[in-house]
């Protein structure tokens, strides 16, 4: 469960977000008795494609190659997992019908190193998990370039080009938690 304040679903909505889109396909309101949520994702404005979020995250995946990732492998992890799996959506979602059931996505994409990656937030880490999460965005977003540096050296040079990228990759500097906290990045979730 992730808390977002009513500012911060308004921006989403108006920049197209792939999570307001998710909520408004996906979505089921328990309460809104003042409508601020209704109304919120009544003015949602998709884009016309999700290219700048893939992106983002294709900019992201690179972390999952850097030079010190053993250091940084459990949140690396979790960050290869929501970069994967945004990543396989927002193609989904640029190819036509927007969907966010993994089996679906990964069957609609029919790309075989996408499987497993959509699968594995529910699994036991493996050993090659990195490369795993890391091929299966190469696959779909195309040709990544692997960083070749470490994971702050990666974040900073990041940080006026894809500063999406840049702060999920400081988030995992940070160190292992739950997830990601959504909430504190500097810009709306893509």
């Amino acid at each position: 469960m992730t808390a977002y304040s009513v500012e911060t679903l308004r921006e989403m909505a108006s920049q197209g977000s792939l999570f307001m889109l998710h909520l408004q396909t996906d979505g089921y309101m328990i309460a809104d008795p003042e409508g601020v949520l209704t109304q919120i994702l009544s003015e949602y404005r998709r884009p016309a494609t999700f290219d700048a979020a893939i992106s983002e995250l294709a900019a992201a995946a690179r972390a999952l190659t850097v030079d010190d990732a053993a250091e940084h492998w459990d949140a690396l992890r979790k960050l290869g997992i929501y970069v994967a799996r945004t990543a396989c959506y927002a193609v989904v979602a640029n190819d036509g019908e927007p969907e966010f059931d993994p089996d679906l996505v990964a069957e609609r994409l029919g790309v075989s190193s996408v499987t497993r990656a959509l699968r594995m937030r529910l699994a036991p880490p493996q050993a090659d998990d990195l490369e795993v999460l890391f091929n299966a965005v190469r696959d779909v977003v195309g040709d990544i370039p692997r960083a070749e540096t470490t994971l702050d050296s990666l974040a900073v040079s990041l940080l006026s080009s894809s500063p999406y990228a840049a702060t999920l990759m400081v988030q995992a500097l940070i160190g292992p938690v739950e997830g990601f906290e959504y909430t504190a990045l500097a810009t709306p979730p893509i």
